[in-house]
């Protein structure tokens, strides 16, 4: 069977945003002061603002504190492109995957490592990091 150039294309640009082998195995499960929230439902969400290449930054509706996306590595091109989230369940979670968006080719696919809480002033200070 022959793999179609643009799904190889995509197989090398997720394995190139995934930590070494073993790094996602723990001894012990994630717990909510490790990794934060597992899921943010995206009518609850205003904007994203991409900080750097590993940091997102989610603007939440309603006066509910922001969140910070940690991303497993970085990002090639996040900052600057932007980036597409599919799902089928209206939420972001820290199982999914973000794809960097290029206007020709496929872009970078990255993997969620956290979505934490944070309060006002830390959304104002990653903001600023942000120029």
């Amino acid at each position: 069977m022959r793999i179609p150039p643009a799904r190889l294309i995509a197989a090398i640009a997720f394995a190139a945003c995934l930590p070494p082998a073993g790094a996602l195995a723990r001894d012990t499960p994630a717990t909510p002061a490790d990794k934060g929230e597992f899921c943010i439902p995206l009518t609850q969400i205003d904007r994203t603002e991409v900080i750097d290449s590993r940091t997102i930054l989610v603007r939440m509706k309603g006066g509910q504190e922001d969140r910070k996306i940690t991303l497993i590595n970085s990002c090639p091109g996040i900052r600057f492109n932007g980036f597409a989230h599919e799902t089928s369940i209206n939420r972001l979670c820290r199982s999914d995957t973000l794809r960097v968006i290029e206007r020709q080719g496929v872009g970078a696919v990255c993997a969620i490592e956290a979505i934490t809480p944070i309060t006002k002033a830390e959304a104002d200070a990653l903001a600023e990091k942000r120029g």
